[in-house]
């Protein structure tokens, strides 16, 4: 199971209007700088700077963007539109704070690409979940998505900190429902599949 510790015991949360006239501000959430853990909010634009990690809970947002983070942990958070990770460089985390045992949605697509270690569960996803180039441990279970899920071309995997299972290589896909494909497609062949309980089954292309 992935460590969920960020590094820092103080976080720090930058909101920026975006120069919006103050009747605009009134009906208009702030964006958000997340560079540590924000609790709850209701935010438009979600930015998570290059190097730093983010943990944001039980928030309301439009959209997330992190390219070139370390952790970035969306958890209990309802996302509008977008979520889109890409070369975070620590954990990747996408649904519940605890043990996913409930589902946040994302509206339209969820893509985390070019990353290290990635967990997706329990979420509800309006259209696509993909999970591409990425080479640490891979998990993605427990999903409804209304569209496609891809887990595709993922890396060999490049493994650090211990582990309390066998296999960290294996990329494992678990009780995902997807509305049209399951594709698995490309991945590096030194990883192992575990797959099971998936609607409908996977369609494997090395």
């Amino acid at each position: 199971m992935f460590k969920q510790i960020i590094g820092g015991a103080v976080a720090t949360a930058a909101l920026a209007a975006g120069g919006m006239g103050v009747s605009q501000a009134d009906t208009q959430p702030p964006n958000l700088v997340c560079d540590g853990t924000v609790d709850g909010g209701t935010y438009k634009r979600v930015t998570v700077p290059k190097g730093e990690s983010c943990r944001l809970v039980d928030a309301t947002v439009k959209s997330v963007r992190a390219r070139g983070a370390h952790d970035v942990r969306i958890l209990d958070t309802d996302v509008r539109r977008n979520l889109m990770v890409a070369g975070s460089t620590g954990t990747t985390k996408i649904g519940n704070a605890g043990e996913c045992s409930y589902d946040p949605a994302v509206a339209n697509n969820i893509v985390v690409r070019g990353s290290h270690h990635v967990l997706v569960c329990q979420m509800s996803v309006g259209n696509n979940l993909t999970i591409r180039r990425n080479d640490g441990r891979i998990t993605v279970r427990d999903n409804t998505v209304d569209n496609n899920l891809k887990v595709n071309r993922n890396l060999a995997y490049d493994g650090n900190g211990s582990v309390r299972h066998r296999d960290p290589d294996a990329i494992r896909i678990r009780g995902n429902d997807a509305g049209n494909h399951i594709m698995v497609f490309g991945n590096d062949s030194s990883r192992n599949l575990r797959m099971w309980d998936n609607t409908p089954k996977p369609r494997v292309k090395k």
